[in-house]
């Protein structure tokens, strides 16, 4: 076999300027770098040149060892921008954007996409104001209220009074709304509790009715939605309730209400207590029920969709421990979470001088 250096050539030639484009040769910044960014940063406004933000951005610039590292930008647009005299009157958050994104780009292709400079253009585009609202809300929390001169366009009254058993979303059509009373003893091949319609105190609950039985007649799947529900429940020895009676624990997320990771079994009839049970989501010709995590929990063990009496028969234990059980996860309350929060720091700033 003949070397074709024809073919090759080119190829390598490619490589090498993409590698030497793509990588940082240079090494970490220098003290001369790092004065020249501190530069354009003491000729901006001062409401910028004083930021605590600024600080961390000069630590992380001195701390450079010269690897790579990745940015994630999240954006949250201001739906009434300062007008800027670069994108005129009425400029709205996305016409900042594209007028930032016009030095950005060329700086990314230049840079090979390692972000080495500072921006302005941006920042009245972002609502960084209600983020350091969120902020100040935390130290001092209220209970948000309404305007006393808010319209709707609608007021729907709902008696829970009235309500004396509970709902089911039936398949496959989350509008389709029937109380227990008219579905019950449907069979249960699956059953989901998960998604971000859970909170730790549901996973609680399930577990509490779980503890009876070793086994259980339905492929029962637990998703908590956050990892540090996860956690906290691991440590609170639930997630051993589950193991015991063989329900599959996912990565915490959104798991089957997505679709698109995990799948229940083709024509399985499932309860879940995800948002949404649209034909297929779930799995492929499956009739999904959409009901509560208790709701969900007494129909794993029972393997069918139980009568209101019974329902309200098992579900009597839980409420006489329901201070306990639905005890929130207050992440603020936590001292492991607070120093994880306190001490993590985002290494990553994207400037350019625009105008």
């Amino acid at each position: 076999m003949k070397f074709n250096i024809k073919l090759w050539l080119p190829i390598v030639v490619v490589y090498t300027v993409f590698y030497l484009w793509y990588t940082n040769l240079s090494g970490p910044l220098t003290d001369q770098e790092i004065e020249t960014y501190k530069k354009i940063f003491e000729e901006s406004s001062s409401d910028r040149r004083d930021s605590e933000q600024w600080e961390k951005a000069f630590k992380f610039m001195s701390e450079d060892d010269g690897k790579d590292f990745y940015m994630v930008n999240f954006l949250d647009r201001n739906e009434s921008p300062r007008t800027m005299e670069a994108t005129g009157e009425g400029a709205t958050s996305l016409d900042l954007q594209m007028h930032y994104m016009e030095y950005m780009w060329p700086q990314q292709f230049k840079r090979a996409s390692h972000p080495v400079f500072f921006a302005y253009v941006l920042n009245p585009a972002l609502d960084i104001v209600a983020a350091q609202g969120m902020e100040e809300w935390i130290k001092n929390p209220t209970l948000l209220e309404a305007d006393n001169d808010a319209e709707y366009a609608a007021v729907i009254e709902i008696d829970l009074n009235e309500i004396k058993e509970p709902l089911l979303a039936c398949p496959n059509d989350p509008d389709d709304i029937k109380p227990l009373s008219e579905v019950q003893d449907t069979k249960i091949d699956e059953v989901f509790i998960g998604s971000c319609m859970t909170n730790i105190g549901h996973f609680r609950a399930a577990g509490q009715l779980l503890k009876k039985y070793k086994e259980i007649p339905t492929r029962l799947w637990v998703v908590p939605p956050t990892k540090m529900d996860e956690k906290q429940l691991i440590e609170e020895g639930i997630y051993n309730v589950f193991g015991v009676a063989g329900a599959r624990t996912e990565v915490p997320g959104c798991s089957l209400c997505m679709g698109n990771q995990a799948r229940v079994a083709p024509n399985s009839t499932v309860i879940s207590t995800s948002t949404r049970n649209f034909p297929n989501r779930l799995g492929d010709g499956a009739d999904v029920f959409l009901g509560s995590a208790e709701l969900s929990a007494v129909s794993a063990v029972l393997g069918k969709l139980p009568s209101p009496s019974e329902y309200l028969e098992i579900m009597k234990e839980i409420d006489t421990m329901s201070g306990e059980i639905y005890r929130y996860l207050n992440f603020n309350e936590i001292k492991s979470y607070v120093d994880q929060a306190n001490d993590a720091e985002i290494p990553a700033i994207n400037v350019v001088e625009a105008t």
